[in-house]
């Protein structure tokens, strides 16, 4: 009886090489929350058009553009079923209306209900702008790069106006009179350094992920953030680009745990140590002979002496 012989099929010596998946295109409703995005972005560019509040202008440029945008979701809102329903069933936005309704509640007893009415209308702009966004930005993961990236780029713009003001007007203002007006159309000194150092995580984000040329660009993005955060002499900035800059380190390790590759590990710390580091020396350099210039003695002046003065005030506290 013959033995039946089995078939083989053979694997050809070379496989064949996987086709990488092509980029996707950026559709009409990708763009549409791009562009909205970058309204709500420029709102920092708003000048106060020399109004008794500073702030009064870009909150009514604000509240006129939650409207358009209100109105345009309702007008699709077929469109956006499902993404009104994600964002208002979201655990963290029941959070955020229960603090809503709660601010709204402490007006019946607040000592001026006036200012406490300004500042609840302000509060429902910036709660209408956030379900316009997230229900804008739902299910579209491919477009945080592009939001990412306009975040850095505005980000770029407000520190080259700052690092300008601060060598423009070296000879014409007294130092403290100098540092207090780096503020940006903001209220203070300290606002302005908030709402910059907030951007820096978007910085890391955009070097993380871009090629060579995108991250060359945003490394001088990161130059340019970390050496105004430094001019404003705003501390609490200070302690935050520090933390920051520790967390990113360490998703850094993190993820070298999972690749483990060390060199590629020591590149990418150093694309955001090597910065901050460079622009920290380029402070130092500035400060210093701005006020050998000026031969004034001020509160405000080098990060070190900044650091130092809050290690002395905690120090007198205990």
């Amino acid at each position: 009886m013959a033995k039946k012989q089995k078939s083989f099929t053979a694997a050809p010596l070379v496989q064949p090489s996987i086709k990488e998946k092509p980029a996707k295109k950026l559709n009409t409703g990708n763009l549409i929350a791009i562009g909205v995005c970058l309204l709500y972005f420029v709102v920092h560019f708003i000048p106060d058009f020399g109004a008794y509040d500073n702030f009064g202008p870009q909150w009514f440029y604000l509240v006129i553009l939650d409207m358009l945008v209100t109105i345009g979701i309702l007008v699709k809102k077929e469109s956006y079923q499902v993404a009104s329903t994600a964002a208002f069933n979201n655990l963290f936005s029941k959070l955020y209306l229960a603090f809503f309704t709660l601010a709204g509640l402490s007006i019946i007893t607040s000592i001026n209900p006036t200012e406490a009415w300004v500042c609840y209308v302000r509060l429902i702009a910036t709660v209408v702008a956030f379900f316009n966004l997230s229900i804008l930005l739902y299910n579209k993961i491919d477009t945080f790069k592009y939001v990412a990236q306009l975040l850095a780029v505005i980000l770029f713009i407000e520190s080259c106006q700052t690092i300008y003001q601060f060598l423009n007007n070296e000879n014409n203002l007294s130092y403290t009179d100098l540092i207090l007006s780096l503020k940006g159309t903001t209220g203070n000194k300290n606002i302005f350094a908030a709402s910059t150092v907030v951007k820096i995580p978007f910085v890391f984000y955009c070097i993380y992920r871009s090629k060579l040329l995108g991250k060359i660009a945003n490394i001088l993005i990161l130059i340019s953030a970390s050496l105004t955060i430094f001019l404003v002499s705003a501390r609490a900035s200070y302690l935050s680009l520090i933390l920051i800059t520790i967390l990113y380190i360490a998703f850094l390790v993190f993820n070298f745990l999972k690749e483990k590759k060390p060199d590629l590990l020591i590149y990418r710390m150093s694309y955001a140590v090597l910065p901050i580091l460079f622009s920290l020396f380029i402070s130092q350099v500035l400060i210093t002979n701005t006020q050998n210039l000026m031969q004034e003695k001020s509160g405000y002046g080098t990060v070190a002496d900044r650091l130092g003065s809050t290690a002395k005030f905690d120090a007198e506290d205990n």
